[in-house]
């Protein structure tokens, strides 16, 4: 399957397996806010503030 240089699945598949690898590697949570929203962000930041305090 050829995609065209305008059908972006390819690069979204590509970015989210990149997101992953960066998460894994670094055991951080990883987004795209302006895509995804930050909700993932918030979470990771309430977690680590019922760990420390």
């Amino acid at each position: 399957m050829k995609t065209s240089p305008f059908n972006g699945a390819r690069q979204a598949a590509a970015e989210e397996r990149e997101r992953e690898r960066v998460s894994v590697e670094f055991g951080l949570p990883v987004c795209d806010v302006y895509r995804d929203g930050d909700a993932l962000l918030a979470d990771a930041v309430e977690m680590l503030r019922e760990e420390l305090f």
